[in-house]
């Protein structure tokens, strides 16, 4: 069989909150895909919504001065088009992508395309294409309860079930995500594929700390289903640490926000040079998420070597066993104490390596 020539990649996960991990490994994983595209290989970004909206891929713009790099962004309102996905089946996104192409030709081989989205979002492709979906974990589902009313029709909506059963191949970032996966919506070819991080002598190889602060760094989307109430109770019994909080979505915890602690502060979103100068010199990472895939914050700390202070989880038991965290369960009356654990040989997941991996499964025809 032919090598597939012809890839889309979905930029839908990039359209709403800038910094989070969904949106890192979409980061990360686009620029390994592009730093390995072959001149005779050829790469359309896929976009959609009425008004074009924000993409927080910076390197966008470098991106499309390449020949072989191009941008396709349909203007239709995102909730008609997720409708239209998800219950007709139609647009065919392959279609609107290469209106050139011949898809009734008989070299199907020659003109097939690899569509992949690093998050699940409804598609709809022609049968000459196949689709790559990442699921990275099924938190929409367990914790349901915790999602706002908005979120929950949502992913009734786009029917996450249905967009697993129809991907030709579905991604994941952990032995974890895949058993649940089978669990939830039955067996199926899940390839995981390992979220990580550029080296960081690669992102600060001037900057090095000499003593690591009392500062304890909370790094998480602000929803009430990554547990933040936590935080507060650990702040709480712990006055002489002070807390400073990163994450997305503010306006979800306005409420918790009105405690009066002095000992926390609220970043919002930052850069991801920004974020990495303070897990260096931060005594610790707070994670107080209860049910998480991978737990990219966990993984970011432990390349600094930064201890990690979070919930004793399966997927992290798993994942880390090896590499040694602090588990909150574990704390006496939440008391943070001085010596923590720290990580043991930290590197175990490559970027390089997982990013050539994805790229070879989009050029594989299946």
């Amino acid at each position: 069989m032919s090598r597939i020539k012809k890839f889309i990649i979905d930029l839908r996960p990039l359209q709403s909150y800038k910094y989070g991990g969904v949106q890192t490994v979409n980061r990360l994983f686009i620029d390994e895909i592009v730093k390995k595209l072959k001149s005779d290989q050829e790469i359309v970004f896929f976009s959609s919504g009425f008004k074009k909206p924000k993409i927080h891929l910076d390197k966008l713009e470098s991106y499309l001065k390449k020949s072989n790099i191009r941008h396709k962004h349909l203007k239709v309102p995102n909730i008609l088009l997720n409708l239209s996905l998800a219950f007709f089946n139609w647009p065919k996104i392959d279609k609107l992508a290469y209106k050139k192409l011949n898809f009734k030709s008989k070299r199907r081989n020659q003109q097939k395309i690899s569509y992949l989205c690093l998050d699940i979002r409804p598609f709809a492709l022609s049968k000459i294409s196949q689709s790559f979906i990442y699921f990275h974990d099924l938190a929409f589902k367990y914790c349901k309860n915790s999602l706002s009313a908005r979120a929950r029709l949502y992913f009734w909506l786009i029917r996450p079930k249905n967009i697993y059963k129809k991907a030709r191949l579905v991604l994941s970032n952990s032995d974890y995500s895949r058993r649940i996966l089978v669990k939830n919506y039955g067996k199926k070819a899940i390839k995981i594929v390992y979220p990580s991080i550029n080296k960081p002598e690669a992102i600060h190889p001037d900057y090095k700390i000499k003593n690591k602060t009392r500062q304890i760094l909370c790094i998480q989307t602000l929803q009430k289903r990554k547990n933040l109430e936590l935080i507060y109770k650990i702040a709480q019994v712990n006055l002489d640490h002070k807390f400073k909080i990163i994450g997305s979505g503010q306006n979800c915890f306005k409420s918790a926000k009105k405690l009066q602690l002095t000992n926390i502060e609220f970043l919002s979103n930052i850069n991801d040079q920004e974020k990495f100068k303070l897990i260096q010199e931060s005594k610790a990472l707070l994670y107080t998420s209860k049910f998480e895939g991978f737990g990219l914050p966990i993984y970011e700390a432990l390349v600094y070597k930064t201890p990690v202070i979070c919930l004793k989880t399966q997927p992290y038991k798993q994942l880390f066993h090896k590499i040694g965290l602090n588990y909150i369960q574990e704390l006496k009356d939440y008391k943070i104490p001085n010596d923590l654990i720290k990580p043991k040989n930290p590197y175990k997941y490559n970027l390089r390596l997982c990013g050539q991996q994805l790229y070879k499964m989009l050029v594989k025809n299946r």
